[in-house]
């Protein structure tokens, strides 16, 4: 597939997106499946957008339909037909008028000043010269951010994440710290904001004793200028009950400030719905053009999806932005043998390093004496006990064919389990690794 292909399929997804577009309708969505699945398995995901501006939405119905059309694809529906559909039915401005080529942009550039045309981007030429080439931001020893990028931590609530954050800033004013596995390589002095939309002043004024803690402050009395840490400024967006107003003050703070380095906590508090699509695009869009604009670096975090079935999907469409535009992306959680370790780790599902090794993780624990997390060593020294019945009726239902989720719950279910019970014991089947999951189906032995 050609680079420009690509480009027409997120060009038009997301103006459908941006119009309001919902293939609500089953005939239609299959349709629009086949449309996508003749372009290729790159199409995948964004159908998977596409598909989630539905409140019908199931990331693994969607995986298997998609999965389905690129099997059973018969020729009869390709990419023209979604592109026609958008720019006839939904009155998109075709791909070619907005996106003009070379020679459209010569012609129109006919005098010594070089001026623009009217909405026409400005061209990336070879002798550009790429800003801060080395991370900014290292995880277990190996970089996971450069600058114009994103790093989104998931986790649960009340799991350890705004710790997590709080080692990373200490990390900033003290290179030396117990940091939970983050280390910041900022090669200027431009100040960290930190930008906390989750918990409240007081909450956050524990964290400040935490992060003193962390750092040694009684040995380093020069990391505090005045009243705040040096190069470093929190805000806690928990006093901007206004949405709207909150994204404008994360606009106006990183235009005066001019930050090294962007720590958003709590990436959900930006959108009224985070199955909003047009909102959530539009908030991502917002952060990478900023911090492509002033040369800086995004952490963010974000809550997993609530269930069982999603295998620590992050929430929603923001959620699937997040996933798609990241650089890196961690999980945290809880040790499944130790419920008091804590394990930060890309070895998940949607866990990735785009330009480095993603087998990373680091371990920590609550130490009563500190009051805060610090890090441990861990080994899973035995797995849970699969359990006979556990063994038999997985055996069982999976002894034919592997089957969706959907089906599989649906078979449990059958078999007298209740409906939770049968999503719990997926789970922690996954996580023993009594079954495995590959391409949204589910089995007994690896794929």
């Amino acid at each position: 597939m050609t680079a420009n292909v690509l480009n027409k399929v997120d060009y038009y997804t997301t103006e459908a997106i941006k119009k309001g577009y919902v293939p609500e309708e089953y005939s239609e969505w299959t349709l629009r499946a086949f449309e996508f699945a003749a372009i290729g398995e790159e199409a995948r995901e964004h159908f998977h957008r596409l598909s989630a501006t539905s409140t019908k939405y199931d990331f693994n119905s969607c995986n298997d339909k998609f999965s389905e059309c690129v099997k059973n694809h018969n020729g009869q529906r390709n990419e023209v037909s979604f592109y026609r559909h958008c720019t006839d039915m939904l009155q998109i401005v075709p791909f070619a008028k907005v996106h003009r080529t070379e020679s459209t942009f010569k012609a129109a550039n006919t005098s010594n000043t070089k001026v623009l045309p009217d909405n026409f981007s400005e061209e990336l030429l070879l002798s550009y010269v790429p800003v801060h080439k080395k991370p900014i931001a290292e995880f277990a020893g190996t970089g996971i951010l450069k600058v114009g990028g994103i790093c989104t931590i998931i986790g649960h609530i009340g799991g350890g994440k705004s710790q997590v954050i709080e080692s990373i800033v200490a990390s900033k004013l003290n290179p030396y710290v117990q940091s939970l596995g983050f280390n910041l390589v900022l090669d200027d002095e431009r100040p960290l904001l930190w930008i906390d939309s989750e918990r409240t002043k007081n909450d956050i004024a524990a964290g400040y004793n935490r992060i003193k803690a962390r750092i040694k402050i009684e040995n380093n009395p020069e990391l505090i200028v005045g009243e705040r840490f040096k190069g470093l400024h929190c805000f806690p967006f928990v006093a901007y009950p206004n949405i709207t107003e909150r994204t404008k003050e994360l606009e106006r703070l990183v235009r005066l400030l001019k930050p090294s380095l962007l720590v958003l906590d709590g990436a959900a508090d930006f959108v009224r719905d985070v199955n909003d699509s047009n909102e959530c695009t539009d908030f991502i869009a917002l952060v990478i053009s900023l911090a492509n604009e002033f040369n800086f670096g995004i952490i963010t975090t974000i809550h997993p999806n609530p269930g069982f079935q999603n295998d620590y999907k992050p929430r929603g469409v923001l959620g699937s932005e997040l996933l798609r535009k990241s650089e890196s992306v961690l999980l945290l959680k809880r040790a499944s043998d130790d419920r008091e370790t804590r394990v930060l780790t890309m070895d998940f599902a949607h866990g990735k390093n785009r330009n480095n090794s993603d087998n990373l993780e680091s371990y920590f624990k609550w130490d009563s004496n500190e009051s805060m997390f610090l890090p441990c060593s861990y080994k899973q020294t035995s797995k849970p006990v699969k359990t006979d019945e556990q063994k038999v009726l997985f055996d069982s239902v999976l002894s034919e064919k592997n089957l969706p989720y959907s089906q599989l719950v649906s078979a449990m279910i059958s078999r007298g389990k209740t409906e939770p019970t049968a999503k719990r014991w997926i789970a922690t089947a996954i996580e023993q690794q009594m079954i495995f999951t590959n391409n949204g189906t589910y089995g007994t032995s690896p794929f």
